[in-house]
């Protein structure tokens, strides 16, 4: 299969920093943990779970296993299989950490892949086999769903065109179009790089429990994604947010088997220079979808598909290179366990036991950015807080403050991420 602009452009940001979605099971009891672990490496050896990982290793440039990463130490013994590389917290027996290559596919991928070694191994309950169907890994050596894969199926049904791709490009394009100016504030310089205290990476967790989707005044209700992105922007003053939309969600004929991949996108919104609500946010957020902006980046990586990759590797480092001035700040659901049935497909979710809890981590966002990641279940909101720094910049007292100033919610943890 070859190489689409969109993977390499996945295979640069992994060259400049970690690019895996990192997942969290807390179980509640060793024996427990032991058996999540045992399931997910059966199913990172077995196909297609197994051709769809090898091949994502393959085009990454580096391989990263962090020695800390959000609250635990890890402990990489356990190994690789497939798509992830699979880790125990060497502070706590009971977790099991779950290193996803971006280049596999999306969250939603790996929430879905997660849940399918979980559901073959019988820790998901008799039932979980008739559950949303709407992310399924393609059969054979076949690799992962692309944004192009993506064009050609709208296409191929008469649903998408030369004009949708133009209609969408300009909220696609904002980016490069428009830098920042004012780019994300990197905090005080350090003298001491080499301190773990002082890393240029670290991971902040924030429990938004109290959230609603209820609304104001002369407002329509608000969704949690919604009270997120406000919050991000108050804390970090930036007015332009990017948010990630899973296409199959929102484009009907897309959800199935062979969806599994990376189609999520992110767009762009700008917020007010006041203090944003969660109400206007959301209308800001519901006004992007209906752009449908997707679409530009879609057909863009279909019609660059007969580009070399090394002659694409380079812009795509140009482009990577100026994202601190032009869109630093991401939100996105990495992780969600909240609703009875697929918002896609309309069939009951599946859902992980009460005794596993999970919380994702997002990748970081180099050279200088910050990543939010959403982890959303039936009884909490966590956020995951990434944060880059340039060298010489504190990334861990960057985000330290910063959760200081989050509105409505309480800190669980802020500190680094190192690596060995």
């Amino acid at each position: 299969m070859p190489t689409r602009p969109s993977e390499v452009f996945l295979s640069r940001l992994n060259a400049a920093a970690d690019s895996d979605v990192t997942v969290l099971l807390r179980c509640t009891t060793v024996a427990r943990a032991d058996a999540v672990l045992e399931a997910l490496i059966r199913a990172g050896t077995t196909a297609p779970v197994r051709e769809v990982g090898n091949r994502a290793r393959r085009l990454e440039v580096v391989r990263r296993l962090p020695a800390v990463l959000g609250p635990h130490t890890l402990d990489h013994s356990p190994g690789s299989a497939g798509p992830w590389d699979l880790a125990r917290a060497s502070d706590d027996p009971t977790v099991v950490v779950v290193r996803w290559s971006h280049l596999a596919g999306d969250a939603r991928t790996c929430q879905e892949a997660v849940l399918d070694g979980l559901q073959h191994a019988g820790l998901l309950g008799a039932d979980a086999d008739r559950g949303c169907q709407c992310v399924r890994l393609p059969a054979g050596a076949q690799g992962p769903a692309s944004p192009a894969d993506a064009w050609g199926a709208l296409r191929a049904q008469g649903e998408s065109g030369v004009w949708d791709a133009l209609r969408a490009a300009l909220p696609a394009t904002t980016p490069l179009l428009r830098p920042l100016r004012t780019a994300l504030d990197t905090g005080a310089p350090t003298a001491n790089t080499t301190d773990a205290a002082q890393a240029t990476d670290a991971v902040a967790l924030i429990a938004m429990d109290d959230v609603t989707t209820g609304h104001a005044p002369h407002h329509p209700p608000a969704s949690r994604f919604a009270h997120v992105v406000s919050a991000v922007a108050a804390m970090s003053g930036q007015r332009r947010i990017g948010v990630t939309v899973d296409l199959r969600r929102h484009e009907p004929t897309l959800p199935g088997a062979g969806t599994a991949g990376n189609l999520s996108l992110v767009g762009w919104i700008v917020l007010p220079r006041r203090r944003p609500a969660p109400e206007p946010t959301h209308q800001r957020v519901q006004g992007l979808l209906r752009r449908r902006f997707w679409r530009q980046q879609l057909a863009v990586d279909a019609w660059l598909g007969d580009r070399s990759p090394e002659r694409l590797a380079d812009r795509c480092d140009l482009l990577i290179g100026g994202l601190a001035h032009r869109a630093p700040t991401t939100v996105t659901e990495l992780w969600r366990d909240d609703g009875p049935v697929c918002a896609g497909c309309g069939r009951a979710r599946r859902h992980l036991p009460p005794d596993i809890g999970v919380l994702a981590i997002p990748p970081a966002l180099p050279p200088a950015g910050l990543t939010v990641g959403i982890t959303r279940t039936a009884a909490h909101t966590t956020v995951s807080l990434r944060r880059v720094t340039l060298p010489g910049h504190s990334a861990t007292a960057w985000l330290t403050t910063a959760a200081a100033r989050w509105a409505r919610g309480r800190t669980l943890h802020a500190g680094p991420v190192t690596h060995p």
